[in-house]
C-alpha cells in the first residue's frame, strides 16, 4: 500500500472514531499532513491560600489555678499552662492531689485532661456528690507544668458554687 494511501486510512479512521487527542499532540488531516491541536492560552489563576496564625508568647512563671466550676457533679479545673498529666506523685489526673471541702475525693471519682495539653481537667464525682446553689473549695496540690514549675501557689484552693446540669 502506497505511504501516501495508508496517511489517509489513518486519518480517515481517526475521524470516523473521534479520538479526542491530548492538547498540543498533532492531528493528522485529510490530506495527510500533521497540523498541531488547538491549544488553550489563557489559564485560570489558582485562589491563593493564605494562612494566618496569631502567635502566642511562652508562657512565663509557674503555672496556676485559673478557674474551678462545677455543673452538676463534675468539678472543672483551669491552669494557665500545659499541665503534667500523670507522674510520680504530681500529676493532675491523681486523685491524691485534690481535697474537696477538706477532703479527700469520694471513691469511686474519675480524673481526665479534657484537653490535649492538660489545660483543662475533669473531675466527675458519684452522684449527688454536689447539690446545686452550694458553695465548695477545691485544694489542688502537689501539680507541675509539664516543663516542671510547680502550681503558684502550692497548694491552691478556690471556692466555686455547684451549679445545675
Amino acid at each position: 500500500m502506497p505511504r501516501r494511501s495508508l496517511a489517509m486510512l489513518i486519518a480517515s479512521l481517526l475521524i470516523a472514531c473521534r479520538a479526542p487527542a491530548a492538547s498540543g499532540t498533532p492531528e493528522p488531516t485529510v490530506s495527510g499532513t500533521m497540523t498541531p491541536a488547538p491549544v488553550a492560552t489563557t489559564l485560570t489563576p489558582r485562589p491563593t491560600l493564605v494562612v494566618t496564625a496569631t502567635p502566642r508568647p511562652a508562657p512565663t512563671g509557674r503555672p496556676r489555678v485559673t478557674q474551678v466550676t462545677a455543673v452538676g457533679d463534675t468539678i472543672t479545673v483551669t491552669f494557665s499552662r500545659a499541665m503534667l498529666q500523670i507522674g510520680e506523685g504530681s500529676g493532675v489526673e491523681m486523685t491524691g492531689n485534690y481535697l474537696l471541702d477538706g477532703r479527700a475525693l469520694p471513691v469511686p471519682t474519675n480524673i481526665g485532661c479534657l484537653t490535649r495539653e492538660c489545660l483543662i481537667v475533669g473531675i466527675e464525682l458519684p452522684d449527688g456528690t454536689l447539690v446545686p446553689g452550694t458553695v465548695h473549695a477545691l485544694r489542688v496540690a502537689n501539680v507541675v507544668s509539664q516543663d516542671g514549675p510547680a502550681i503558684e501557689p502550692d497548694p491552691t484552693t478556690i471556692a466555686f458554687t455547684a451549679e445545675l446540669p
